[in-house]
């Protein structure tokens, strides 16, 4: 009788440390900033499986925990950055340039968000630049706009001033159905210029 009991109580222990473990691991693995499947370009990251029927649960998990709708092939790609050229977290207390090409699409946006996914407080109103109303750079290829806290000269995107943020680039009517195309040279850089 206290064999059974104890054959009982171990696999009841195993049954709770495995319920245990699996949604630690679940939990790590939304909190965390890059799910299964990302492609990396420098500092920009991208997931081209997040619109396959069937795909990665973990990956559809990520997006509906931040409340996000990916992409889908057809409709374009989105790529995100934390950090810029140099590795470094982006952060409202510094100033940067976002400046070189855009991979080939209708249009493109450039949008504003906290680390977390959430839409922050836009100074003016603003949290996005769109390939409508973006200046060219005429000294180089693309695009040039300057992120930071307080207004700069040409095409500036306001930040929260000493807050983390992180880009979301979105290319609409890619000409492929893949991001396979794409390469680092493709996307622009982002550099940090000065911070306060």
């Amino acid at each position: 009788m206290a064999r059974r009991f104890l054959t009982l109580f171990l696999v009841c222990l195993t049954l709770c440390l495995g319920v245990v473990a699996g949604l630690a691991l679940t939990r790590f693995v939304l909190d965390s900033q890059r799910p299964f499947g990302s492609r990396s370009l420098g500092p920009w990251v991208s997931w081209p499986a997040t619109d396959r029927s069937g795909g990665d649960p973990y990956t559809r998990a990520f997006f509906a925990r931040r409340g996000d709708l990916p992409m889908t092939a057809v409709e374009g790609i989105a790529f995100h950055a934390s950090t810029d050229d140099g590795g470094e977290a982006l952060s409202g207390a510094c100033v940067y340039s976002l400046a070189g090409s855009v991979p080939t699409g209708r249009i493109w946006t450039l949008n504003v968000y906290r680390p977390d996914g959430s839409v922050p407080e836009g100074r003016l109103g603003r949290r996005t630049f769109t390939s409508f109303e973006a200046e060219a750079d005429l000294s180089g290829p693309g695009l040039k706009i300057a992120i930071g806290s307080s207004p700069q000269e040409g095409n500036w995107l306001p930040v929260e001033a000493g807050a983390p943020f992180a880009l979301v680039l979105r290319i609409y009517d890619k000409p492929t159905s893949t991001d396979g195309a794409v390469r680092r040279s493709d996307l622009p850089r982002i550099e940090k210029r000065r911070c306060s």
